[in-house]
């Protein structure tokens, strides 16, 4: 017999299942735009000379014009501050599009944050539902540093960010499952991919990952199991199965190899004297909230009356919660601080407080502050919208008028959406931020290939007057400070530029002020040369001769 259900029970079971039809297909909606919005300008702008971006370039380029998948080399000489594995995704997006151009080098980097976004969106609609796993999954693809950064950078951190988030999934949901063999086994495959990625710092994940689940889960027995030795004993050989032979292959020892990953991991934690360290510290959190907006400033819901209980209600709210607060030191102290090494950390924490904020109270004053800034934020960028056109800053844009009467439609569509569905607020602002990233697409990126052309101008100019002769660099620095003209005459050559040693005659050489001294060759050509990265910044001159 059917137990009695009142109509007002029926009412609320009914509408909660609009709602949850309505969320999904507004997922899937903004999904779809955000796939589109993130591919097609993939290849609007030029590879960066100024940005980690050419590197990434030319590693896997140069694999491909030696044919060589089991060296990675810069300017010819062996790489070894990277795994292989992102170079050989590269390597093979640039066989798939048959060309080395911007496309096929960021085209993995829109692929991992589009999986990403899927993975999250199932994991977290499977232990809490529609509403808090849309929002979860489309912020992270969404903060500021990724719509109007890293989603256009051919950078490998987002590859690393799905792969790590993906091995603490695998953990949660075959511990709860409590199939320890499946768990050891498939987080540590996962590990090892990750570390294939980019070496040591899967592994502490990894290790932090499973001393949360088990202490939470009490089964910290489980860390002394069999199991888990079968699942070390997988990782050991999916990571042997590449060095073994790379090792055989470049004639290199595992103490260089090893020695090498543990400089690249440690680097960023030398501090300069206790100020540096003050400073840093207190630094970070501010930045952290800096970089991902405009969701980190949901935060405010986690300062509240019983949030702790509310999120231990949930297993998988607990796990998230906690796993974001052991891996949050890991960052905090580090002294070389780069952004996009967090992304793994945004799930864990989107997903927590948007939990939370399912729960508010339409009442409550964070609820209220919150959604009355973004409709303001909402009002002043549809009145900017509306004034672009008049602005001299868009003059260079084509199609200016149409383009900017296209978004503050857009822009006043959203923000009569937001203010009549209340229970849709958050995906308003979802809409919001991809219609500013259709503004970057249309009024930013075309400005910015113009900061780009100096290097690839160059490049023309020194291929004017060497043309198919050899051409080498022949620096006092090492390969990796000459990233950005190495990858200009690379793509256009299709040729690796060595480094040299000494200058033979009949070839033509780059060399810097200090081997312009002490050589004393023929100067055909002078520019500037600049390198910069965390540590130091170096300017001066270079010139192309020949002896």
């Amino acid at each position: 017999m059917i137990p009695h259900a009142s109509l007002f029970e029926v009412q609320g079971i009914f509408s909660m299942g609009i709602k949850t039809n309505q969320f999904q297909s507004l997922f899937w909606i903004c999904f779809a735009v955000l796939a589109i919005l993130y591919i097609t300008p993939l290849n609007k702008v030029p590879v960066h000379t100024t940005e980690d971006e050419c590197r990434r370039a030319i590693i896997p380029m140069e694999m491909c014009i030696s044919g060589d998948y089991l060296r990675p080399s810069l300017n010819g000489e062996l790489y070894l501050n990277k795994p292989p594995l992102y170079n050989w995704m590269v390597a093979a997006s640039y066989q798939v599009f048959g060309s080395y151009d911007a496309f096929s080098l960021r085209f993995p980097v829109v692929l991992s944050i589009l999986l990403h976004v899927v993975l999250i969106y199932f994991m977290v609609r499977k232990y809490s539902g529609d509403f808090v796993a849309g929002i979860s999954a489309l912020a992270f693809a969404t903060n500021w540093r990724t719509l109007t950064l890293d989603s256009m950078l051919g950078l490998l951190e987002h590859t690393l960010a799905l792969v790590i988030y993906a091995g603490f999934m695998w953990i949660f949901i075959f511990g709860e499952k409590k199939k320890w063999l499946w768990l050891f086994l498939g987080s540590y495959f996962i590990t090892a991919l990750g570390f294939l990625i980019k070496g040591l710092p899967s592994i502490a994940h990894q290790g932090i990952a499973l001393l949360v689940y088990s202490l939470y889960a009490r089964k910290f027995k489980m860390l002394f199991s069999w199991q888990h030795i079968a699942g070390v004993i997988l990782f050991v050989t999916v990571c042997a199965l590449f060095y073994i032979p790379f090792s055989v292959h470049n004639h290199i020892g595992f103490d260089a190899i090893i020695d090498r990953l543990f400089t690249e991991s440690s680097k960023r934690y030398g501090f300069n004297g206790v100020s540096h360290f003050i400073n840093v510290f207190f630094d970070f959190p501010l930045d952290f909230i800096k970089h991902f907006l405009p969701w980190t400033i949901f935060i405010v819901v986690l300062f509240r009356k019983g949030t702790i209980k509310r999120i231990f209600e949930n297993r998988f709210i607990a796990f998230n919660a906690l796993l974001f607060l052991a891996n949050l030191p890991v960052y905090w102290m580090a002294s070389l601080k780069n952004p996009h090494y967090l992304y793994f950390f945004l799930p864990l924490l989107f997903t927590v407080i948007f939990y939370l904020w399912e729960s508010l109270d339409v009442k409550d004053w964070r609820r209220i502050g919150l959604e009355v800034l973004f409709g303001i934020v909402m009002a002043a960028a549809l009145i900017a919208s509306v004034y672009a056109p008049f602005s001299d800053w868009i003059n260079a844009i084509d199609g200016k008028v149409y383009k900017s009467a296209f978004l503050s439609a857009g822009l006043g569509f959203i923000l009569f959406y937001f203010f009549r569905k209340r229970e849709c607020r958050l995906y308003s602002i979802v809409g919001f931020l991809l219609v500013l990233r259709l503004a970057f697409n249309w009024f930013v990126n075309p400005q910015r290939v113009e900061d780009q052309m100096a290097t690839y101008r160059l490049a023309d100019r020194i291929l004017e007057i060497v043309q198919n002769q050899p051409l080498y660099i022949a620096g006092s620095y090492p390969a990796g400070f000459y990233d950005p003209v190495t990858y200009a005459l690379e793509v256009r050559r299709n040729r690796i530029l060595k480094m040299a040693t000494d200058l033979q005659p009949g070839n033509y050489y780059l060399v810097d002020e200090i081997n312009l001294q002490k050589f004393q060759p023929e100067v055909l050509l002078e520019f500037p040369f600049r390198y910069a990265d965390l540590n130091q910044r170096i300017e001066g001159k270079m010139f192309l001769v020949k002896p």
